[in-house]
């Protein structure tokens, strides 16, 4: 289910049973797999995976560039394990090269 008001990248990869609420914005690059809900304004972008079941609430803001002054525009990844919770207003970014490009979230957590 994809609200009207969601915008998609249509390079992003969906699965037709993820629930995608109001105002929510998936860019190019985002990989989802089955089972996640982005509740309302949630924001994923960049070079990002996203494992099953994962639930997003208002105003989390996902895969966006690092927030690092030394961050020059490398690719780095985000890779997110399966059946975690990000609570309201949440960032999560990719990696830097000091962490070897790539944030990796496992299984389970809480934010």
């Amino acid at each position: 289910v994809i609200h009207q008001t969601a915008i998609i990248s249509t390079k992003a990869k969906i699965p037709e049973n993820t629930k995608i609420g109001p105002y929510c914005i998936i860019d190019e690059g985002v990989s989802i797999e089955e089972g996640c809900e982005l509740i309302s304004h949630v924001h994923l972008s960049g070079n990002t995976k996203i494992g099953k079941n994962n639930k997003f609430f208002p105003f989390s803001s996902v895969g966006t560039i690092p927030q690092d002054l030394k961050y020059s525009g490398e690719d780095s990844k985000l890779v997110i394990g399966e059946n975690n919770t990000f609570r309201e207003n949440v960032t999560i970014n990719p990696g830097t090269k000091n962490g070897g490009m790539i944030t990796k979230i496992e299984d389970n957590c809480l934010f």
